[in-house]
C-alpha cells in the first residue's frame, strides 16, 4: 500500500515569500484606488468652485446707477480782492456687481465756468472724497467745490442770468474679486468732465452730467429733472480685463477638469 506523503514544509509554502509579495501589491493598488479617486472628487469640487465663480464675475462689470440727492451754493463771502463761494453736490450709486467699487481723487481737480465762446474761465478747484460703494448696495459720495473770483471779474459773472460750471477731475476706480479667499485686485484711472447750471438770483443748482471730454459733454438745462445715470468704465480697459479674467479661470477649469478625470480612472482601474 501507499502512504501519502506530507510534505513538512507545505504550511511554509503557502506563507511564501512570492504570496505575500502579491497580496502586499493588491493592498497597495486598493489604497492607490482610494487615494486617487479621493484626490478626483477633490479637483472635481476646486472645478465646480472655479465654474460658480466665473459665473459669478461674468459679466465682470455693470455699470453703477446714480442718482443726484442733493446740490447747493453757499452765500458768497467777499472782500475787496475775492469772491468765495462754497458748493457741494451728493450723489447716491448702486453697485450691481458682486464686489465693492473703490473710488478716489487723484491730484487737484478744477472748476471753471464755460462761457459764451465755448472757453473756460478757471473760477477755482474740487475735490471728491473717497467712497466705497458695496457689493449688491449702495453709498453716497459727494463732490465739493471752493469757487475763489477776483472782484474785478466776479461783478461780470454775477450779472449773468445763469452761469454753466464745469469740474474736471481724474478719478481711480479700484475693485477687488475674491478666489479660494485671494484678493484679486484690478483699477482704473480716467479723466472726467462734469457740469452743471446754477442760477446765481435764487442759488438754483441743476441736475450735473458727465463725459469723458469736454467736446462730448452736455449740460442739462437748471429746471430739468435729475435722472438716473449710469457709470461706465473704459471699453477697451473693461475688455481687456475681461479676456485676462477668462483665460485665468479657463486654465483652472481645464486643469482641474482633466486632473479629475485622469484621477478617477486611474482609481477604478
Amino acid at each position: 500500500a501507499f502512504v501519502a506523503y506530507r510534505s513538512p514544509f507545505g504550511r511554509l509554502q503557502r506563507g511564501s515569500p512570492a504570496s505575500r509579495s502579491r497580496r502586499s501589491m493588491a493592498c497597495q493598488a486598493s489604497v492607490l484606488g482610494a487615494v486617487s479617486l479621493g484626490l478626483s472628487a477633490v479637483c472635481l469640487a476646486l472645478f465646480a468652485y472655479t465654474g460658480v465663480t466665473l459665473a459669478k464675475y461674468t459679466p465682470l462689470y455693470e455699470p453703477l446707477a446714480c442718482e443726484e440727492l442733493h446740490s447747493a451754493l453757499g452765500d458768497p463771502q467777499m472782500d475787496a480782492d475775492w469772491v468765495n463761494v462754497s458748493g457741494i453736490m451728493t450723489k447716491r450709486c448702486r453697485n450691481p456687481n458682486h464686489y465693492g467699487v473703490e473710488v478716489s481723487q487723484l491730484g487737484r481737480g478744477e472748476v471753471f465756468v464755460l462761457q459764451g465762446n465755448d472757453t473756460l474761465l478757471p473760477v477755482g478747484s474740487c475735490v471728491v472724497p473717497d467712497v466705497t460703494f458695496p457689493m449688491g448696495g449702495a453709498a453716497v459720495g459727494e463732490s465739493r467745490m471752493s469757487i475763489v473770483v477776483p472782484m474785478a471779474e466776479a461783478g461780470t459773472l454775477l450779472a449773468a442770468p445763469t452761469l454753466r460750471v464745469v469740474s474736471k477731475i481724474r478719478v481711480r476706480s479700484a475693485a477687488e474679486l475674491r478666489f479660494f479667499g485671494v484678493g484679486i485686485r484690478s483699477g482704473e484711472d480716467k479723466d472726467e468732465v462734469c457740469g452743471f447750471e446754477v442760477t446765481l438770483a435764487t442759488k438754483k443748482v441743476g441736475p450735473s452730467a458727465c463725459a469723458a471730454s469736454l467736446e462730448e459733454l452736455a449740460i442739462p438745462d437748471v429746471g430739468a429733472a435729475p435722472q438716473v445715470r449710469l457709470v461706465h468704465m473704459q471699453p477697451e480697459h473693461l475688455a481687456a480685463n475681461a479676456r485676462r479674467k477668462n483665460a485665468a479661470f479657463g486654465l483652472v477649469l481645464a486643469v482641474t477638469g482633466l486632473a479629475s478625470c485622469a484621477l478617477a480612472v486611474l482609481g477604478l482601474r
